[in-house]
């Protein structure tokens, strides 16, 4: 009844804080694990000395190393920079001697088509010397043939030399026939393309036979007059000139 009295008069209470009471208890009882801090282990004096040493070791080793890399890529590149200007001194003999073998090599005269050209001029600035052989043509002699452009007559052979008088002196086939010097001649109606003394040799052939049938053409050139209807007042006068000589005015007679 003492229990009833305190509780009070409903008995329910005093079962609910008894439950609670209980559960406190349980929850104080059951608590969970707190999770233990790492800490660091005390090194001992002796150890940490020992540590300091090591690294004081270490430390002049790496710096040495270190340097001793730096002074080798130093002298490396000394090397290096010295070997270059030595490399290249001994190239620059080298293309020298291989110009110098090119000159020596070089013919300065070189006999084509029975004319003496000069070596040392491109191939197709060589042969416009040849009479019959203009630009046009040799530029079309060089390309068949296949020659570099720049390249030097005297540096051909002789086998190359051959070849190139055998088209020169076939350049009717290679060149059109409105390019052909020769076009529909007197004797034979048909177009050709001479060279060197041949076309010397047709030129005058053709002054002759005009002298000889007397056309206007052939006498004008008979007596060494312009040809194509140039005026002869000023001009083609041979001599010195004397100009107008006026007659002396003779005195009255008399009587």
């Amino acid at each position: 009844m003492v229990a009833c009295d305190h509780l009070g008069s409903n008995p329910n209470l005093g079962e609910k804080s008894l439950n609670h009471k209980k559960v406190r208890a349980r929850e104080k009882k059951i608590k969970m694990p707190e999770k233990k801090e790492e800490k660091p282990e005390k090194t001992t004096v002796k150890e940490g000395s020992e540590v300091k040493a090591e690294a004081v070791a270490k430390t002049p080793e790496s710096k040495n190393g270190a340097a001793k890399e730096a002074s080798e890529v130093k002298e490396e590149v000394v090397k290096k920079a010295e070997e270059t200007p030595k490399e290249a001194a001994k190239e620059a003999p080298e293309v020298k001697k291989e110009v110098k073998s090119e000159e020596s090599d070089i013919r300065h005269r070189v006999r084509v088509a029975g004319v003496i050209l000069d070596g040392n001029k491109e191939i197709t600035q060589a042969i416009t010397n040849i009479k019959g052989i203009g630009v046009r043509i040799s530029r079309i002699i060089t390309t068949k043939l296949g020659y570099k452009k720049g390249q030097k007559l005297g540096l051909l052979s002789e086998k190359e030399i051959e070849k190139l008088e055998e088209s020169i002196n076939q350049s009717k086939k290679l060149t059109p026939e409105w390019m052909q010097n020769r076009q529909r001649e007197y004797s034979t109606g048909e177009s050709n393309h001479l060279i060197g003394p041949d076309l010397d040799m047709s030129h005058r052939e053709d002054l002759t036979r005009q002298k000889r049938i007397r056309s206007y053409k052939g006498i004008r050139h008979a007596l060494n007059l312009p040809v194509r209807g140039q005026r002869t007042r000023s001009s083609f006068r041979k001599g010195s000139t004397l100009g107008v000589v006026r007659k002396k005015i003779q005195p009255a007679k008399k009587g």
